[in-house]
């Protein structure tokens, strides 16, 4: 365990899971190839498996972000953004 898993009291997410809340998450691996690291998930995608520690990999929500595109302010995004980036709709 890292030294950051101690500031998280509550569940981790886990592979495979639906991200409920879009936003910045710490990602913690087990073993020893990896740091943890943080990254956007968006939500309605699935926490992904790690390459290397497979379903060992645990997701922690660091702080709400909405997805910009889900704000009925900004409407659609656009085509030229891909498949991968515009999450699936409930």
């Amino acid at each position: 365990m890292t030294k950051t898993s101690k500031r998280f009291s509550g569940k981790s997410n886990l592979p495979g899971q639906k991200v409920a809340v879009a936003g910045v998450y710490l990602v913690e691996h087990s073993g020893q190839h990896r740091e943890s690291h943080e990254v956007v998930l968006l939500k309605g995608h699935d926490f992904p498996v790690c390459e290397q520690c497979k379903e060992s990999v645990r997701y922690h929500l660091l702080r709400a972000a909405p997805y910009l595109f889900d704000d009925p302010d900004f409407g659609e995004p656009t085509p030229t953004l891909g498949p991968r980036s515009v999450p699936p709709k409930d």
